[in-house]
């Protein structure tokens, strides 16, 4: 799988940059970006594709 850039919902923060790494059941893992956290897993509902660029 390419990279798929990913917004992550955090509770500090609303969106962080991030990029799939697996896709799980209920869940992906993802990386974020400039690895400032390890790779983890998140539900699908705290995940959501970036807005689209022209």
């Amino acid at each position: 799988m390419g990279k798929v850039m990913v917004e992550v919902h955090s509770s500090n923060r609303p969106f962080y940059k991030g990029f799939i790494k697996d896709v799980h059941e209920g869940s992906l893992t993802v990386v974020l970006e400039n690895n400032w956290q390890p790779e983890h897993q998140v539900p699908f509902n705290e995940v959501k594709l970036p807005p689209l660029s022209y």
